[in-house]
């Protein structure tokens, strides 16, 4: 029968921590409950001090006990909330008795695990926020700024042009390439940035969700590179551009002001097919 009943408990932990995993794992506001949640529980087991004798005639001239709110249930509650915010006032309990110190020590170590979690959840917080940050994953807020869409070589001559004939200028980079590569190719290639700002995004762009998030509509010019990241043969980087032609085509808003627009066409037996897939575009690109 014991054995029937630790594998009972067993399962039943089991699937508490399942369910308590799965819980924990829907974010942030999942994590803040249950943090506000653990606070509530730890505030709650000040009233147990009442039937250790919390105001017994021997705790009568203990510092921590208050005696505001006619020795009840609110003072209980008031002691454990100022032993959860300051553990140290653990000493003001110096000459209680023996169950009310030591639900005070419990009190005071609970609460330094709790702030402990707070602190970490804060800290991982702020990683992710940081990682999604370097991964390039939020949207783009700006207006009137050159897009490139696609990267190869050709692209530190565009950039090295605007440096050197142009003023202060944000331009908008989305490839397939990881931020960090895009990163290291540019320092290695370009070193000191100064009139151009450069914003960096990963994503494909012949995907419609990927060409919102860099604010295609509100660009000034765009410019279609060649995308040697999602294909190595000229026919494929050609098929990638004539897609995201066929994005920008539909999707552009109906009047002006729209982006000024030129693409790279790397074979010219493509050139008739991008041409007849912009024909709603502001410019003819080619």
């Amino acid at each position: 029968m014991m054995k029937n009943f630790f594998s009972r408990w067993r399962r039943f932990v089991a699937l508490a921590l399942y369910q308590f995993d799965k819980f924990f794992m829907r974010g942030v506001s999942a994590q803040s409950a249950l943090m506000l949640v653990l606070l509530i529980g730890l505030i709650l087991l000040g009233p147990l001090a009442l039937p250790l004798g919390m105001y017994s005639p021997e705790n009568k001239d203990v510092a921590s006990i208050g005696h505001k709110y006619g020795e009840g249930f609110w003072d209980a509650v008031w002691w454990s909330t100022v032993h959860i915010i300051g553990p140290s006032d653990v000493s003001l309990d110096y000459g209680a008795n023996t169950s009310v110190l030591v639900l005070a020590l419990v009190l005071s170590m609970l609460s330094l695990v709790f702030f402990g979690g707070v602190v970490g959840l804060v800290s991982a917080g702020i990683e992710r926020k940081l990682d999604k940050l370097a991964q390039g994953n939020s949207p783009v807020i700006e207006s009137g700024h050159l897009l490139i869409l696609g990267w190869n070589d050709k692209i530190f001559s565009i950039l090295d042009l605007f440096e050197d004939h142009h003023k202060r200028l944000t331009i908008v980079i989305l490839s397939g390439h990881t931020i960090a590569d895009m990163r290291e190719k540019m320092r290695s290639e370009r070193g000191l940035i100064r009139r151009v700002h450069p914003i960096l995004r990963s994503g494909s762009p012949t995907n419609l969700t990927e060409l919102e998030r860099v604010a295609f509509r509100e660009a000034y010019s765009i410019i279609v590179l060649a995308d040697e990241s999602n294909s190595n043969s000229d026919e494929g980087e050609d098929i990638g551009t004539i897609k995201t032609l066929m994005l920008l085509a539909s999707n552009m808003p109906g009047v002006d002001p729209r982006p000024k627009m030129v693409a790279e066409i790397r074979r010219p037996e493509n050139l008739d097919v991008a041409r007849l897939r912009a024909l709603d575009l502001t410019r003819l690109l080619k």
